[in-house]
């Protein structure tokens, strides 16, 4: 399910707000708006690191862990597969090349989720 909402929804904020995807960065840039349009204005993230064939985004805090913790579900709960379907899938149909993995998540104990971009030849 989360995979085949990234395929509609992220295309449709890179035609909405114009974003290039021709590299790591546009792949970034597109995942964080729809990231935020999508969860709301509580999400709260950092760029690490940018150059156009890489981009390290933190999602330092997420609407949604936000929730789980507050229902006290941290334990049974987790995110990361459904996350990472929806950013893939949706950086799929916008171009082939662009590829993001999950290396560090909230659910797994970290500080962060870190969303790693890159551009594939």
């Amino acid at each position: 399910m989360s995979g085949e909402w990234g395929k509609t929804f992220i295309p449709a904020i890179k035609e909405a707000f114009k974003i290039p995807v021709e590299d790591a960065v546009g792949a970034a840039n597109v995942a964080t708006v729809a990231a935020v349009l999508s969860m709301g204005p509580e999400m709260e993230g950092e760029r690490i690191e940018e150059t156009e064939k890489r981009v390290v985004d933190r999602a330092t805090k997420c609407p949604l862990w936000e929730r789980v913790k507050e229902f006290g579900l941290t334990a049974q709960y987790n995110c990361v597969p459904g996350c990472l379907a929806w950013t893939e899938e949706g950086l799929k149909a916008i171009n082939p090349k662009l590829t993001c993995k999950i290396t560090k998540a909230l659910p797994r104990g970290d500080p962060y989720c870190e969303f790693v971009y890159e551009l594939k030849k």
